[in-house]
């Protein structure tokens, strides 16, 4: 697959980011119609992972009806796309009662 498709792709997969490749062969992608700072990367899969761990840092820490919360501090410690991925993915641990030797609360 080329780069000018595997770009395409990324912009298909990510409907709501204008993409692009710079002469300096970085790939950018930022919001369509926004001014804001682009995100990039070294190759289309990399801005793809780099527009997926943007669009999780935008998103607030708490929504209403979300049976998980994320501190801030929780998603400062994802240091990549992919660590995030894979922190929201895990499945959430049972609440443990220290008075009974750490056996999880039912």
């Amino acid at each position: 697959m080329s780069t000018g498709s595997e770009l395409s792709a990324v912009a298909r997969r990510h409907p709501a980011w204008e993409c692009w490749r710079s002469v300096s062969g970085l790939y950018y992608g930022r919001r369509h119609g926004t001014q804001d700072q682009p995100v990039r990367g070294e190759s289309p899969e990399d801005l793809a992972d780099q527009i997926i761990r943007a669009e999780a840092l935008a998103q607030p820490a708490e929504q209403s009806g979300s049976p998980v919360y994320w501190s801030s501090q929780d998603v400062r410690l994802a240091r990549d796309a992919r660590a995030l991925e894979q922190m929201l993915s895990r499945p959430r641990l049972a609440a443990r009662d220290p008075r009974d030797g750490g056996a999880c609360a039912e």
